[in-house]
């Protein structure tokens, strides 16, 4: 745009033709849309300089450029000195809660009223949804509150934003009393709406309740879209319930609703979790018929699934294919695969992965390293292990808790309790607090190896520490105790019992 309007304008000049503030808002749009706020800054000055004073369009404008572009100091700036518009306000206003810089929102809301310019719903539920977004629920009310005492009538999108926070905040039944609100004011919910309510429902696990306000959205002449079906799909999924999700997918399908990235992944998880992988396979391949490319994690859903079942073959081949349609595989990718062949007991290809994963400028995570290091010591090489340890130290990635508890399960299975020992001890120079299944485990090789003393000895640390024995703890001291005694029946009893009495419950 900005190449059509300044020559137009560099003519008026040359031809002594004074351009009016209509002109000008052009320019100014212009500069704005092509990122140069700071030339439509300047453009004020001439303006002035020229006698064509700006308007509201003018200052909106720029005001609006300059909160995009995250200089929302400067479009105060520029507010101050210009007349008092409300859809400025408002910009600046996103512009702050976006940043949750709430005391200056409160001070621009202040200066809305000193300079006798009441806040707009549109302004209040930027703020609510701000609020709500911070999970700072009080807040939000009594920003409600205030709107309805100052006579500014809450909307679809305020109620909306205060069903979604009272959701993600676990408050159930006060979000179901705002929609109840809602529509006793008389609104009608929107989409939106319908989405976040549908949303809380299954994230509470009430498919049932979700399906009602479907068919209800229907009934209302209000159509679900394509967040509605994703949403539903995804509940019924993590629910278990497949053939439920099937069931939603079918209806999506029949309604004429085209499936985006998000449901297509959703549908491909139902049918890995169906151990129907043709199926996802063909799905995938459908995707990308309906020039609806999956992403890595439409992939990595799928290989992770058949690392699952131990079908790593397959899932190499999924790898593979993933570089022939464009999407590179990332961390995740990596890390499914590497659990898979180390599961088989594939330590030379795990390998090659990492060293693949090298060639291609990746970065080892902390996820990666205890992948390889917990793949090694299961295989009982914990020499290799310790090695991959030292490299992750060395190149600056902190050990965790899973990372010390691997290594000390591998030397106590190797028989190695002093080597053991001495990595628990290390997990302190390492600022990595020692835990429960760090200590357990040791104090398991030593009953063991008949050494009871030596685990009540751990156990006296632990406690010092301020940690306290679980059912694990004191299901292994006792075992060792018994086996002290050479007598190892009754615990074994005791477990059968509890097994089968959990079982019959």
């Amino acid at each position: 745009m900005v190449a059509a309007v300044v020559p137009v304008y560099e003519n008026m000049k040359k031809d002594c033709v004074q351009p009016n503030v209509f002109t000008y808002n052009l320019l100014v749009k212009a500069l704005c849309q092509n990122d140069r706020v700071g030339a439509a800054r300047r453009m004020l000055d001439e303006m002035a300089r020229k006698g064509c004073p700006p308007d509201d369009v003018t200052h909106a404008t720029i005001v609006s450029a300059l909160c995009k572009h995250g200089r929302v100091d400067e479009a105060r700036e520029v507010l101050a000195a210009a007349p008092p518009v409300c859809a400025s306000y408002n910009a600046v206003v996103l512009a702050l809660c976006r940043e949750f810089r709430m005391q200056d929102v409160f001070l621009i809301v202040e200066e809305m009223v000193q300079r006798e310019l009441h806040p707009s719903v549109i302004t209040y539920t930027t703020i609510v949804d701000a609020f709500c977004k911070a999970r700072e629920l009080r807040s939000a009310c009594a920003i409600l509150a205030r709107m309805v005492v100052t006579g500014c009538t809450p909307n679809v999108p305020t109620f909306t934003a205060m069903v979604k926070g009272l959701f993600d905040c676990g408050s159930l039944h006060d979000a179901l009393r705002m929609w109840k609100w809602m529509v006793a004011e008389g609104w009608a919910p929107s989409t939106v709406s319908y989405n976040v309510l549908i949303r809380g429902l299954c994230s509470i696990g009430d498919l049932k309740g979700a399906l009602s306000v479907l068919n209800s959205m229907e009934q209302h002449g209000c159509f679900p879209n394509v967040r509605t079906y994703s949403t539903l799909i995804d509940g019924f999924s993590k629910a278990g319930d497949l053939d439920g999700a099937m069931s939603i997918w079918n209806d999506m399908t029949g309604a004429g609703c085209k499936p985006n990235v998000v449901v297509y992944t959703n549908m491909v998880d139902v049918f890995c979790r169906k151990l129907m992988f043709d199926q996802a396979e063909n799905l995938i391949d459908k995707m990308l018929f309906e020039n609806c490319p999956p992403n890595a994690v439409t992939f990595n859903t799928l290989i992770r699934s058949l690392c699952g079942c131990g079908r790593v073959g397959r899932a190499l081949g999924v790898f593979h294919e993933m570089r022939r349609h464009g999407c590179p595989p990332n961390d995740r990718t990596y890390n499914e695969l590497l659990h898979g062949l180390f599961r088989e007991g594939n330590c030379e290809d795990s390998l090659q992965m990492v060293i693949e994963m090298r060639n291609h400028g990746m970065e080892l995570s902390l996820v990666t390293y205890n992948t390889v290091v917990s793949g090694l010591c299961q295989m009982k090489m914990s020499r290799e292990a310790m090695l991959f340890l030292g490299r992750m130290i060395v190149q600056g990635i902190q050990p965790d808790a899973f990372t010390f508890n691997a290594m000390i399960y591998a030397y106590c299975k190797e028989g190695k309790i002093r080597m053991a020992a001495w990595m628990l001890g290390g997990m302190n120079a390492v600022n990595c607090p020692r835990n429960i299944v760090a200590y357990t485990i040791l104090m398991a090789e030593l009953c063991n190896q008949h050494r009871l003393e030596d685990a009540m000895v751990y156990l006296l640390k632990m406690l010092y520490e301020g940690i306290y024995p679980n059912t694990a703890t004191w299901n292994v001291l006792v075992r060792g105790a018994f086996r002290n005694l050479g007598c190892i029946e009754p615990i074994d009893l005791v477990q059968h019992i509890t097994r089968d009495l959990s079982a019959g419950t």
